[in-house]
């Protein structure tokens, strides 16, 4: 069985948010609209983190499932690449009824939130 405990190590605000995949995906390099598009993201996936590990602090893993799924996608859109692994591996983990597995990538998620949460507010503050 794959290990589901490591899908992705903590990364530092330098690496936790890659603003190019975005730019990318949207063939833009303007500031502004990144800085708008990265500003939505924010709001909506640290909204989506606290209900995340509010279920996994329940032990609820059919919404942890829900809410790692609801933000795999819009994380590695967004250049958090890491925080989109964590939010896959959660998913399996409590797809498979893992506890053990989800208390650990559960830890994973928070710290890799807050370095995606630190990268967003200085890209953001940064960006014309």
């Amino acid at each position: 069985m794959k290990n589901l405990a490591t899908p992705a190590a903590s990364s530092t605000a330098n690496t936790s948010l890659d603003v190019s995949v975005l730019a990318a995906l949207i063939g833009e390099t303007d500031p502004v609209l990144l800085r708008e598009l990265l500003s939505v993201f924010q709001r909506s996936a640290t909204a989506i983190a606290r209900e995340l590990l509010a279920a996994g602090a329940a032990g609820d893993m059919t919404q942890v499932h829900h809410f790692a799924h609801k933000l795999k996608s819009p994380a590695r859109s967004s250049g958090a690449l890491a925080l989109g692994d964590c939010c896959a591996a959660l998913e399996l983990a409590s797809k498979l009824g893992d506890a053990a597995a989800l208390t650990t990538l559960l830890a994973e998620f928070a710290t890799e939130m807050t370095a995606v949460e630190q990268a967003l507010a200085q890209f953001i503050s940064t960006a014309p």
